[in-house]
């Protein structure tokens, strides 16, 4: 149970820092004094949202993205349909850490899904979000797979339980490669088109 609290400790602490880092980034962007007025010159407009490169790529992360939301969320809500699934096993796990385990899923995999819709509807911050999902996903999985490393290796537990946590390591193990393989090719498929300049017009003759 000691280690159980460090991990959880040490997820709650990551995710404090990464939304104090964002609230600071939204307040120095507030805070930037505004660009002084000059003479009118071409410019690059991005209507928001961005619209993304179409490429092949693009829909099969999209679509992959959806599909492992999909599968993250039957899983939760079938561990949840089975009154937490293992409880003798599970006996000297909190409640409160279960609890937030299964939070941590259900929002990266929405999150996931969030951003496949919007990778395939041509919007560029579909790769953000799925970033985001993918910094859930890993948080959560490391501290399952920390966990059962922890049980698998342990001379005191049962026999059975150490052959479910080398079951539940390697199911881990695949499930973290396939989080930071959808949020890195998020990164490298998602990229948004490139503008084009707007030389001349309305705008360029006032």
């Amino acid at each position: 149970m000691e280690a159980i609290s460090y991990v959880v400790f040490i997820v709650l602490a990551g995710l404090a820092a990464m939304a104090i880092v964002s609230v600071l980034r939204g307040f120095l962007e507030r805070r930037r004094p505004p660009k002084p007025a000059g003479a009118v010159k071409p410019f690059i407009d991005f209507p928001p949202p961005e619209a993304v490169v179409r490429t092949p790529g693009v829909s099969r992360v999209g679509t992959f993205a959806l599909v492992w939301a999909t599968l993250n969320l039957g899983g939760i809500v079938t561990w949840l349909a089975t009154g937490f699934g293992m409880q003798d096993r599970m006996a000297g796990v909190s409640d409160m850490v279960r609890v937030t385990a299964v939070g941590y899923f259900a929002i990266a995999s929405i999150l996931a899904g969030m951003g496949g819709m919007l990778m395939l509807s041509g919007k560029a911050d579909g790769r953000r979000i799925l970033s985001w999902a993918g910094f859930l996903f890993v948080m959560i999985v490391m501290m399952g797979f920390g966990i059962s490393l922890v049980v698998w290796g342990s001379k005191e537990a049962a026999l059975a339980d150490r052959q479910l946590a080398a079951t539940a390591a390697i199911v881990l193990f695949v499930h973290l490669v396939v989080d930071t393989g959808l949020a890195a090719a998020a990164q490298r498929v998602g990229l948004p088109a490139k503008p084009m300049a707007v030389v001349g017009g309305e705008g360029a003759d006032q």
